[in-house]
């Protein structure tokens, strides 16, 4: 019988609280702060994947959006922070673990991805055991969908136009197989280390280069520097696949930065919070 696998949390008590009584209480609160306007069943998410204490308002806006709601398999796209490679990780857990529980990993669905193009979109489990922005979104998911959903973890290398190419391609390709029900949930941050004025500007920027929809002038601006977005790539990816399945608006939902809630305006994070 094989070992089953399972990511452990490494964010845990640092991201968000580890007990879980009060991690399932500050969830749950800040779902229900949230009023309730919702048109649609959404197709996707944009969310955050920094600390709970600053981005806690980003993170609630966009997981509303889903109460109620069931899916198969949410497939999360997030940027790596650490050992940039080249390719597109997939994982060989079988589970990934936070304090409200374990989700099972669509094997079947990374099976697909894998052989869409094996060369590029792999198995790197080590990827996944020292990124934390997948592990942030778990908590909310294990909270407002259903215990038999499934998730499919995916870590960008390289948030570069071959990537964003390939992946959404992939994904795409998914869909339209019509076999399950998908949500795909891309985790980005805006300015990162920015003034106060300067990132909202910029970010102000983003959101609206983000509302036109179009991948490539979104990737353009983000390599010429004129906007930010650590996930970027991931963001791209995403308006790549909507922008193909006849998809034309996205509602954004949050935008600030971390001087908003605490008293440091000289180093700023920066978040959003989307759907379509």
């Amino acid at each position: 019988m094989n070992d089953v696998l399972k990511r452990p949390t490494i964010v845990e008590g640092i991201f968000y609280p580890e007990n879980p009584d009060a991690l399932s209480a500050m969830i749950k609160s800040g779902i229900a702060s949230i009023p309730s306007v919702k048109n649609k069943k959404p197709f996707a998410l944009i969310t955050p994947y920094a600390s709970y204490l600053f981005a806690k308002e980003a993170f609630s806006a966009a997981y509303s959006q889903i109460v109620g709601e069931r899916y198969d398999t949410v497939i999360i796209i997030s940027p790596l922070h650490k050992m940039a490679f080249q390719g597109i990780a997939l994982t060989e857990s079988d589970y990934f673990t936070s304090p409200l529980g374990e989700i099972e990993i669509d094997k079947e669905t990374n099976e697909f991805l894998n052989g869409y193009n094996e060369e590029f979109i792999y198995y790197g489990e080590k990827y996944h055991l020292t990124e934390h922005s997948i592990e942030t979104q778990l908590p909310y998911i294990s909270t407002v969908l259903s215990k038999d959903t499934k998730i499919v973890p995916i870590i960008m290398g390289e948030p570069n136009t071959k990537f964003t190419i390939l992946l959404s391609n992939a994904i795409q390709a998914l869909i339209e197989k019509g076999k399950k029900e998908y949500l795909v949930i891309v985790t980005t941050n805006l300015s990162h280390n920015e003034k106060y004025d300067v990132a909202n500007e910029k970010d102000k920027k983003f959101v609206d280069i983000l509302k036109k929809m179009d991948p490539d002038y979104l990737a353009e601006q983000l390599a010429l520097r004129q906007i930010e977005a650590y996930g970027g790539g991931c963001v791209v990816t995403l308006l790549r696949i909507a922008t193909r399945l006849g998809k034309d608006k996205i509602n954004i939902l949050k935008q600030y930065n971390s001087g908003d809630i605490s008293d440091d305006k000289l180093k700023v994070e920066g978040f959003i919070s989307a759907y379509i």
